[in-house]
């Protein structure tokens, strides 16, 4: 598989021929998939990229609120509840800051409590293919230390989107005891 013209992107011998190291898309998205969609997508300097597929330096950042990706409203999870992901529209798209309001009226009140189940199975599928790979590869299984579990589960029980009741995520829907545990997952606000 050629490489991803990203800098995100991080080559690896799995079958994905390597994953997003911001972990968008379950981690390891097609290679169409980052090209088309990714909106932390920072292109590598010299890279082949696709026709279109890079908008230069010079040229005025693009609206954000009349983009695809915003009226497509795939990324309204993500957009609510993570601040790191709307800092990277604001180095991508023309926005008002940070904590810009939503052109559709979604607040993270509004949002289901977790995302839909065909979202969460595709969540739980990735982490389960990276976590084969690992066995594949190493020969091991991916469990993370208890100091590391323990840092996890600190950071997850301080966040906003910790469900205590449930002890789930509401960006990623995932329960949390199991999540901690393996190496190669990783917090979808990218606090771990």
């Amino acid at each position: 598989m050629p490489d991803v013209d990203c800098a995100h992107w991080q080559p690896g011998d799995d079958s994905a021929g390597g994953r997003c190291e911001l972990g968008l898309y379950g981690g390891t998205p097609s290679r169409g998939t980052c090209l088309r969609t990714c909106l932390q997508r920072t292109p590598v300097a010299g890279s082949a990229a696709e026709p279109g597929q890079i908008v230069a330096a010079s040229a005025p950042r693009p609206d954000f609120f009349a983009s695809r990706q915003c009226n497509s409203r795939a990324h309204c999870r993500a957009c609510r509840l993570s601040p790191a992901f709307r800092q990277s529209l604001t180095a991508r798209f023309a926005l008002p800051g940070v904590d810009f309001g939503c052109p559709h009226g979604i607040t993270a009140e509004t949002l289901p409590t977790f995302p839909s189940v065909a979202e969460q199975v595709h969540n739980l599928s990735s982490a389960l293919t990276r976590a084969a790979s690992h066995v594949i590869q190493a020969h091991t299984l991916p469990v993370a230390d208890s100091p590391e579990q323990e840092r996890r589960w600190d950071i997850c029980r301080g966040c906003a989107n910790f469900v205590a009741d449930t002890q789930r995520c509401r960006i990623c829907g995932c329960r949390l005891k199991a999540k901690i545990k393996l190496d190669t997952d990783h917090c979808p606000d990218a606090k771990w």
